[in-house]
């Protein structure tokens, strides 16, 4: 009789011991995901670190004439670092939001590619010379967006004297950080340009974290999206662009690569579908990889770039 009435505790005890093992092992390697995520990584390029590429550019871009250095605070008070390109005689400002795990140096392509614009180029948090200590993905990352262009229009009405038609440009993450912000500010720009944005940060996040952790859906996302939510006060759902677009009035220019397989172009196709207004337009662009389509065919993103703009903003075409 003792050995039957203990050894049903004794198989409780190994049972709890092993399941609790299993939940510390599964919340482990699920914070150990995000942590990677929001905090991002000084990865190789070209057998540098990224860092050190970007200040080579920097120092580059900074003796050209009319590139300066600027500082400023986002809406929350994280210190954010840019580059600002003034010209002497420019037809409009576009703001340039770069995305995940980039800096400002490397869309600095943009500024000989339009030559007749003043050119914002800046860190998001967390990215770069800017401050902050994590990213959230576009989440806090819309406010950067607000106080970026905020700061450009106020530099350049001071500089010029006048109001300019404003342009504004994101980079997959940077694309749907700008959506949502122009969804909060409707007045924040005259155009945008949408490249290689995503339509839904929960979904898109899920979708990154099962291919390339190579972990299964349950129980480790909703581990991961309670972990995120702690760590940065935010949530992936705070994140749709897809709903964001059905507020903007603006024209919008959906730029995607067939072949993107971080953000698959079909992001964009629900992007354009759900666009309140009917004159936006949608390319799905060459082969190219994430975002790096203004980079590999540099003369036809222009081309249809400044078509689109063109179309919406006809003064600049007489100017040009």
């Amino acid at each position: 009789m003792t050995y039957f009435s203990r050894a049903p505790s004794k198989y409780i005890v190994i049972t709890s011991v092993i399941s609790l093992l299993l939940l510390a092992g599964t919340i482990g390697v699920s914070y150990y995901a995000v942590h990677a995520i929001i905090h991002p990584s000084d990865y190789a390029m070209h057998g540098k670190h990224q860092s050190q590429v970007a200040r080579e550019i920097r120092a580059e871009l900074l003796k050209r004439q009319g590139y300066h250095a600027v500082s400023f605070l986002s809406q929350d008070g994280t210190p954010l670092s840019g580059i600002l390109v003034l010209r002497e005689k420019p037809t409009a400002n576009l703001l340039v939001s770069h995305g995940f795990k980039g800096s400002k140096e490397f869309s600095y392509g943009l500024c000989t590619m339009f030559p007749d614009w003043n050119i914002f180029l800046y860190d998001f948090r967390a990215h770069g010379e800017s401050g902050g200590h994590l990213t959230t993905i576009g989440v806090q990352e819309k406010f950067d967006v607000l106080a970026a262009a905020h700061f450009f229009k106020q530099i350049t009405a001071n500089k010029y004297g006048k109001k300019l038609p404003f342009i504004a440009l994101g980079l997959s993450m940077g694309g749907a950080a700008t959506l949502k912000a122009s969804e909060i500010d409707s007045s924040l720009c005259d155009v945008l340009i949408s490249d290689s944005a995503y339509a839904n940060l929960s979904v898109m996040v899920r979708d990154v974290f099962t291919r390339y952790a190579g972990l299964p859906y349950y129980p480790f996302f909703p581990i991961a999206n309670q972990i995120f939510n702690y760590l940065s006060n935010s949530t992936f759902d705070e994140m749709s662009p897809v709903k964001s677009v059905e507020k903007i009035k603006q024209p919008i220019f959906f730029i995607h690569s067939c072949s993107d397989k971080f953000i698959p172009p079909v992001n964009a196709l629900q992007l354009y579908a759900n666009a309140s207004n009917k004159t936006s337009k949608l390319w799905i662009a060459p082969a190219c990889r994430h975002g790096s389509l203004h980079i590999y065919h540099s003369e036809r993103y222009k081309k249809r770039v400044t078509s689109f703009v063109y179309k919406h903003l006809p003064m600049l075409a007489h100017e040009a």
